[in-house]
């Protein structure tokens, strides 16, 4: 299991993970029904509730991944001017995003 926090700056996500082993049968039982995940006693979880001002979390109804590309570096800036220029060449328009993937998730405007 891990938490990430989140900081956006110039279009680069930067991410600190915070990560803790629990057990397989236990996570297949959290993502089936997510509102397991305050039974877990879990150290990260504890985080994300103080964190995220969580009481519980009876209300989970999703527990997942996102289904994008990610490039994790040592040198965000050097890979986003790659990827920039990569996505110029083939005349694919971008921007820079003005929220995490965490953020939209929360706002409710996943496509």
């Amino acid at each position: 299991m891990a938490f990430q926090l989140f900081a956006l700056a110039n279009g680069i996500s930067r991410v600190e993970e915070d990560e803790e082993e629990i057990d397989a049968a236990l996570a297949k039982e959290c993502v089936d029904s997510p509102s397991k995940l305050s039974v877990l006693g879990s150290r990260v979880l504890k985080r994300v509730k103080e964190e995220y001002g969580f009481t519980d979390f009876l209300g989970f109804v999703y527990l997942g991944g996102f289904e994008n590309i990610e490039c994790e570096t040592e040198e965000p800036e050097r890979a986003k001017t790659m990827i920039e220029e990569f996505l110029t060449v083939n005349k694919i328009e971008f921007k820079d995003s003005d929220m995490t993937k965490f953020a939209v998730s929360r706002s409710g405007k996943l496509p």
